[in-house]
């Protein structure tokens, strides 16, 4: 379990990430290079020993964490699929001669390994915050962009009304008509564009508003500030600038037997895209940047100002130290212990002076973890512990009492043995000092037990020496008993009542 969990098998397996992501990378096609056939074969047997690697870390943390415990993790899921893949990679490659597959198919297995790459997230702080912060921005994300396509559609559509036949001039006969009429190509005056078409620099086949799927296309194209004056100026009149080479007023299809111009509209056109680019690119898309900038701040500001990441991860790891049979439980007997390995701001690990027993006793009274048959659970006292640093009172009403049932409802589906939790008994507080009580009791009654057999050990050495002084020597051993008594039970209740700087 222990290596299962180590820093050290977790650093080794990142190198071994980062050489095979650089090995994939090495690749290349050079038929006139003669040491092409030896890079290949290297390549080969790195791919071969990283596989051969990852199998091993996977075998090693199922013995130690388990079956259920392996595949309890996400992150152990996403490494033992894409395991799978590559062994099914190196499968497909021995057999490459005799299997009916394409090569691009099995290269696509190849390219699946890349995404172990992901992995490096885990270890890596900063990374694993702003993966936080998109996870956290996603609803918000999703508001702004039901908004976007709204208002793209609704500009593709009036673009598409109005500036559909802007240089538009079909040569294949096409025909088009509202009314079902006859219709055709208006045979007149064609001003074609370096005598190949009458597209423009900008509306062109691939950019212009011939149908509502390339309208949105170029108004996206628009959004990202992409040529869009361009677009503007060329979706004006014929009297802007050299659109006249381009247009005309009878150069466009025919519909319902007339010919259309294929000229835009000037103050149309000045209209739409600079509304377009106010709202659309200086409004909507930013929204996208304050929303994840806000839940950033959420993330990474003024909560992990007291517990950070690292703060959680270190409980996590300190709790796995007592709780190494991943029950997500732990005796309430083990709370000062496990508060002891944690650092500041969560617990006393690295306080100088250590606090006295009173300090731990009133520190543990105001987590108030709920006590569960002489255990607690572990999310209960990660939220203790971080409530205590940065939580504020939150009132009970329907609506929190609503909010906790749904966590204890989601917490029960993603811990599948978490479907009857034991009910709360008591306050961890409390069990921890009829503990400790009985435990004071007991050794206090092991003394005295101890205290009288050495009195009938003494007594009996006295009576065998000198029967005339008996009298005398019991009256001594009565008083020494006595005094002994009064000293252990003194120096017991003292203990008991003087603060301690820690306690194991």
């Amino acid at each position: 379990y222990r290596a299962a969990t180590s820093v050290h098998l977790e650093v080794c397996i990142t190198c071994v990430i980062v050489v095979n992501i650089v090995a994939l990378g090495s690749y290349v096609y050079a038929p006139d290079w003669d040491g092409i056939a030896g890079l290949l074969r290297a390549l080969l047997v790195v791919n071969g020993t990283c596989i051969i690697l990852y199998a091993l870390e996977a075998l090693l943390k199922m013995l130690g964490l388990g079956l259920v415990g392996y595949f309890s993790r996400g992150w152990n899921i996403f490494d033992f699929l894409i395991l799978i893949i590559g062994l099914l990679d190196a499968i497909l490659l021995a057999f490459d001669a005799s299997l009916p597959l394409s090569g691009p198919l099995l290269r696509g297995f190849r390219l699946f390994r890349l995404a172990r790459l992901l992995r490096l997230f885990r270890t890596a702080r900063v990374l694993r915050q702003m993966i936080e912060t998109v996870v956290l921005s996603l609803p918000a994300v999703a508001n702004v962009s039901a908004l976007l396509l709204l208002l793209l559609y609704v500009y593709a559509i009036f673009a598409t009304n109005l500036f559909w036949a802007v240089n538009y001039t079909p040569d294949d006969g096409s025909r088009y008509s509202e009314a079902g009429g006859e219709a055709g190509l208006f045979p007149g005056d064609y001003r074609f564009h370096l005598n190949v078409s009458n597209d423009g620099l900008f509306v062109n086949r691939h950019a212009n508003f011939r149908n509502l799927g390339t309208s949105v296309m170029t108004l996206v194209r628009c959004i990202t500030g992409e040529g869009y004056n361009g677009i503007m100026h060329e979706s004006m009149g014929a009297e802007w600038g050299t659109n006249a080479l381009r247009c005309c007023s009878q150069c466009g299809p025919l519909v319902d037997g007339a010919p259309v111009s294929s000229c835009g509209r000037t103050f149309a056109s000045i209209l739409l895209f600079m509304s377009f680019q106010l709202i659309l690119t200086y409004v909507i898309v930013p929204l996208f940047i304050g929303v994840f900038m806000e839940n950033y701040d959420e993330v990474g500001g003024a909560f992990l100002k007291h517990v950070s990441l690292d703060h959680l991860d270190d409980f996590r790891k300190a709790w796995a130290s007592i709780d190494t049979g991943l029950t997500r439980f732990i005796p309430s007997s083990q709370l000062l212990p496990l508060l002891f390995k944690l650092h500041h701001p969560l617990g006393f690990a690295d306080r100088h002076p250590p606090p006295s027993r009173a300090d731990q006793l009133k520190h543990l009274a105001a987590l108030d973890i709920p006590d569960r048959n002489g255990r607690v659970f572990f999310t209960e006292v990660l939220a203790a512990v971080a409530y205590a640093v940065c939580g504020v009172e939150v009132p009970d009403t329907c609506a929190t009492q609503r909010l906790q049932r749904t966590f204890r409802e989601q917490a029960r589906r993603q811990h599948h043995g978490l479907r009857d939790l034991p009910t709360v008994t008591s306050s961890a507080h409390l069990t921890f000092l009829v503990v400790q009580l009985q435990a004071h009791w007991r050794g206090r009654a092991a003394r005295r037990r101890r205290m009288h057999a050495d009195s009938a050990d003494l007594a009996h050495d006295d009576t065998c020496e000198a029967v005339p002084a008996a009298s005398e020597g019991a009256s001594r051993l009565a008083a020494r008993a006595e005094s002994l008594d009064s000293r252990k039970v003194r120096g017991a209740g003292a203990r008991l009542i003087r603060p301690r700087a820690r306690f194991i």
